[in-house]
């Protein structure tokens, strides 16, 4: 079955990096990839990702609004980060540990991340 997508007017040309987040049909949260990428890029990541999950539709749209403070379209604890790991991928949130200043890494289980149902190929994090 062909993933539906919800683009957003998120433009998918060559040489666009503005940072965007998804959302499936079966996530608790909005998904952003750790790392500079062109949208071309971020939606092969997200349609890989929903193959894993079991997704049926997805959801995309820019990080920032278009206003001269870049206002997040979604607060940042409705986001999780997501890196590639070879055929896999691990998710995220990063804090700041107020005692010690330094970036902390949560990472997530992926039954934590998606509703997976009968989709339990999704490895661990």
């Amino acid at each position: 079955m062909a993933l539906k997508w919800n683009m957003n007017n998120v433009v998918a040309a060559r040489g666009n990096t503005y940072t965007c987040i998804a959302r499936f049909d079966n996530s608790r949260f909005w998904l952003e990839v750790n790392a500079i990428t062109s949208v071309q890029n971020f939606k092969g990541h997200i349609r890989r990702i929903a193959q894993l999950c079991g997704a049926k539709e997805v959801e995309i749209k820019y990080l920032h609004m278009d206003d001269e403070e870049g206002t997040l379209t979604e607060p940042r604890e409705n986001i999780v980060l997501f890196s590639n790991r070879g055929d896999d991928y691990r998710y995220f949130t990063e804090s700041i540990d107020p005692a010690t200043g330094r970036r902390v890494i949560n990472y997530l289980a992926p039954e934590e991340v998606f509703h997976l149902g009968s989709a339990q190929n999704v490895s661990e994090a």
